[in-house]
């Protein structure tokens, strides 16, 4: 789960707005020279990890992730679509990005949960296997999830007093989101009615099929990644992963992939040679 909130606002007088002119100009210093803001690492590619006061201090991974993002002064096309993508209506659109982002540049660092505690699942419909099926993620059932996502808005909100962020003057926008106007702004209370409304998936899910041992009636496939009861299946992504990974699941789908293969050969090269 990933939180669109808080948002912070530069406090400068000149801010920097969306020019397609300069876009077009830095995309062919780039192309020509490999030099200019192309070339550099833009805020999106910073990326962060901390242990709140939630996190398990007998495990070795944090339990929040921080993903970052800037929008130029008044740019409506970025933020409409950032906001479409995650199904914000227009008044939650206005208070998150159109008003403060109307004002100045806007800057998110955006909290990811790590290890999160809620479970969904996912049920056939009926027999017709061209049906979809009922998906019910659950997300943020647990209050463990939900508590360690407010934390994550804390420690954002301490960053932007640090010193190496107060000579951008970076204030925090003073807009509250809609549905939890009625709580004390920055309450915890606040903040948990926040993360209730503006938490959204992002990129990685898994454990649809999971892998397991017979015992666990949950357990979609076993230890070499074969479906359970159906003869000649096998699984091979992020799917079958009991618990999601901290961080990004790239390396991890990867290794999945290698050792399904591996297993494969294994199989089916010997059955061969019978």
């Amino acid at each position: 789960m990933e939180l669109l909130t808080p948002t912070f606002m530069f406090n400068r007088s000149n801010p920097q707005s969306k020019d397609p002119v300069k876009e077009l100009e830095d995309t062919f210093q780039y192309l020509l020279h490999r030099t200019g803001p192309l070339a550099g690492l833009d805020i999106l590619q910073f990326q962060g990890f901390i242990n709140t006061k939630y996190a398990d201090p007998s495990a070795d991974y944090p339990d929040v992730q921080y993903q970052h993002i800037r929008f130029a002064f008044n740019d409506v096309e970025a933020t409409r679509r950032v906001s479409e993508v995650t199904g914000f209506t227009d008044e939650v659109y206005k208070a998150v990005f159109g008003i403060p982002n109307s004002k100045a540049e806007i800057y998110m660092p955006l909290a990811v949960l790590q290890r999160p505690k809620s479970r969904g699942t996912i049920r056939l419909r009926n027999k017709d296997p061209l049906q979809p099926p009922v998906i019910d993620p659950r997300y943020l059932s647990h209050p463990d999830d939900v508590r360690v996502l407010v934390e994550g808005v804390r420690f954002a909100l301490r960053m932007a007093r640090s010193r190496a962020l107060r000579r951008f003057e970076v204030l925090p926008s003073e807009e509250r989101v809609p549905a939890c106007a009625a709580q004390p702004a920055g309450s915890d209370e606040y903040w948990a009615c926040a993360v209730r409304h503006l938490a959204t998936t992002i990129y990685h899910p898994v454990g649809t099929c999971k892998m397991g041992p017979p015992s666990d009636a949950a357990a979609v496939v076993d230890p070499r990644l074969r479906v359970r009861g159906v003869l000649g299946l096998r699984v091979v992504d992020a799917s079958v992963m009991p618990a999601i990974v901290t961080g990004n699941i790239n390396a991890a789908v990867v290794m999945i992939g290698e050792k399904g293969a591996d297993l494969v050969k294994e199989d089916w090269l010997h059955a061969g040679s019978d």
